[in-house]
C-alpha cells in the first residue's frame, strides 16, 4: 500500500505535510496540485493559535513502506 505524501508551507514559512492512505496511485501531477491549491484556497485548517496550516503548495510524493519480519510468535500455532 502507497501513501500519498501533499507537502505545503504553513502561515510561518515552515514546512508541513498531510498523509492519504488508499488513494488512486494513477493520480496525475497535474490533478494532485489542483487538488492541493484546492485546500489552499480553501484556507479551513489551522493550529491552536489559528494560524493557517496549509498556504502553500510545495509538493506531493508517493511512499511505499515495506516491511520485513524478523519473527512473530503469535503467527506460531500449537497442533
Amino acid at each position: 500500500m502507497k501513501t500519498l505524501q501533499l507537502n505545503f508551507k504553513n502561515d510561518k514559512g515552515r514546512k508541513t505535510h498531510f498523509n492519504l492512505k488508499y488513494v488512486d496511485e494513477e493520480l496525475t501531477p497535474q490533478t494532485v496540485r489542483e487538488a492541493m491549491q484546492a485546500i489552499v484556497d480553501a484556507q479551513l485548517v489551522t493550529d491552536k493559535d489559528g494560524q493557517l496550516t496549509y498556504t502553500q503548495v510545495c509538493g506531493a510524493k508517493y511512499i511505499q513502506r515495506e516491511e520485513t519480519p524478523l519473527f512473530d510468535d503469535e503467527a506460531v500455532t500449537t497442533a
